[in-house]
């Protein structure tokens, strides 16, 4: 098929700011959105992967970011892999300073893990997490939050065991663990979820898990502003039974 096009279009006018072809080979995924630019993920120099910033006014090119095929032999991933990877881009997050990625099973060979790219591809932090877990990445002023231990999907809760799961804000600069809560199994976020526009963290998140003791479900809070409280308390319900997160201002 032909390459796709990326288009700017101003929305009160209609009026088109640019249009750009993304060859295809170069890179299959559609461009993540962020607060200030679009992240394209794509082959680099040498067939290595790297990530382009553009600016969504222009549809210009203004950083290209390498990611090192030692980083990515680190983090358990191949280029030819994350490549294909048509849904990995959507939990890219970025500032003006650094790009943060994750890896997880089954796409990483192994454990989870998540680091910051500088501008010019290196690293500036790195945090690595549990073998054979899922991972949460999200990114909120000067905050990464990270979620250990997710399922798959909503309804492939294979395994009790919550062991290993935990919810930690670290600072987006130097990747220092300003705050973690250890949770129990089939942890669930309800006020956010991975999306090809902006998809910034609240101010607090907000989801349910099992109590590892009474096997009771419990919602679980943890800030991620500072000065948000973080809380677990226990609801009651059955294992089927649901919370539903309202519009709150967080």
């Amino acid at each position: 098929g032909e390459d796709p096009i990326l288009s700017g279009i101003e929305p009160l006018s209609g009026h088109t700011l640019f249009s750009r072809v993304l060859p295809a080979a170069a890179g299959p995924a559609a461009p993540k959105a962020t607060a200030t630019d679009l992240l394209w993920l794509r082959q680099g120099d040498r067939n290595s992967m790297a990530i382009e910033r553009i600016d969504p006014l222009s549809g210009r090119s203004h950083t290209v970011v390498p990611i090192a095929d030692s980083l990515l032999v680190e983090l358990g991933l191949r280029a030819e892999v994350l490549h294909q990877a048509l849904l990995f881009p959507q939990e890219l997050a970025a500032d003006q300073e650094r790009i943060y990625l994750k890896a997880e099973p089954p796409m990483s060979t192994g454990p989870a893990g998540a680091v910051a790219l500088r501008k010019d591809g290196s690293v500036a932090w790195r945090w690595t997490g549990n073998p054979g877990v899922r991972l949460m990445l999200a990114h909120r002023g000067d905050h990464v939050v990270l979620a250990e231990g997710l399922p798959l999907f909503a309804h492939n809760q294979t395994t009790r065991q919550g062991d290993h799961n935990r919810v930690l804000v670290l600072a987006a600069a130097s990747g220092e663990v300003l705050r973690e809560l250890p949770i129990g199994a089939e942890f669930m976020v309800r006020n956010w979820q991975r999306g090809t526009w902006d998809t910034p963290a609240p101010a607090a998140l907000i989801g349910e898990d099992t109590d590892p003791r009474s096997g009771d479900r419990r919602v679980v809070c943890i800030g991620i502003d500072d000065g948000v409280p973080t809380f677990v308390e226990p609801f009651g319900a059955q294992e089927d039974d649901m919370v539903q997160i309202g519009r709150a201002h967080v």
